[in-house]
């Protein structure tokens, strides 16, 4: 078995007219996967692509592939998504939690924005038109 690493498997990867979609495993910017093969032709294929130094793909160790494989499940059991929408209803003014004082002082001020009307917002914004300059 071969393993291989890629910065970038937002995209199915065509390496000599064979195409690998990498597993993701963290994102940084892109998201970075990891492909594990026993097949000859693919290993001859990523191998080749693997050794050019344009190529974002390299090979891994089998320690290496499994230390990536554990960050993907560790990253996928960290996530839960939010399934609460927090849409403010039209002409209601939402509470605002107070945040605590940073120190202990009891008598630091804590601040409670207002909320603004939705109505009135659109009075707030002016919409202005700029004329370039030429030059002389």
């Amino acid at each position: 078995m071969n393993y291989y690493h890629v910065t970038n498997c937002n995209r199915q990867i065509t390496v000599d007219g064979l195409s690998f979609q990498f597993a993701p495993y963290d994102h940084v910017g892109t998201w970075m996967g990891v492909y594990a093969t026993s097949s000859a032709s693919e290993i001859t294929a990523l191998d080749a692509a693997a050794g050019n130094p344009k190529s974002s793909i390299t090979t891994l160790t089998q320690a290496e592939y499994e230390t990536c494989i554990k960050k993907k499940v560790s990253a996928s059991n960290s996530y839960a998504p939010s399934l609460a929408l927090s849409t403010p209803t039209p002409g209601v003014r939402q509470p605002v939690a107070s945040a605590e004082p940073v120190d202990s002082n009891p008598n630091a001020p804590t601040l409670e924005p207002e909320a603004a009307p939705l109505d009135s917002v659109g009075a707030a914004i002016e919409v202005v038109s700029v004329q370039p300059r030429l030059k002389k």
